[in-house]
């Protein structure tokens, strides 16, 4: 049960990219890695076809709800005694977003090989 914290407002909000950037390094980096590549304990959450596949609101969903079954935590339980405030979970989710956006524009910059342009 959840007893004297508010809860984060499920929908979508506005977040800035740099802070999200502060905020994943408190409460994400740990486990993700630097940067979002993955770490010991967590998967890359920038990879392209991760990010490619999931919406703004599927990642705010999963900050705030985490993931037991693959033991991420939820927005309250990562770093004791200090849950996320609304205001890091939406720059976090600003900052992935972002990820996503850079990841796009440089795979459209890569070459393709021949047998990725024949497909076409």
């Amino acid at each position: 049960a959840v007893q004297d914290v508010a809860l984060p407002p499920y929908r979508l909000e506005a977040g800035e990219g740099q802070r999200g950037a502060e905020v994943y390094s408190t409460f994400c980096a740990h486990c993700h890695g630097e940067g979002g590549r993955g770490g010991a304990r967590g998967g890359s959450i920038v990879d392209p076809n991760y990010l490619a596949l999931v919406s703004d609101q599927h990642l705010r969903t999963t900050v705030i709800t985490g993931r037991p079954d693959l033991g991420k935590p939820d927005w309250r339980a990562d770093v004791p005694g200090q849950p996320m405030t609304p205001q890091d979970i939406a720059d976090v989710v600003t900052w992935l977003a972002a990820q996503r956006q850079s990841l796009t524009a440089h795979a459209a910059s890569t070459p393709q090989t021949t047998s990725a342009r024949q497909a076409r």
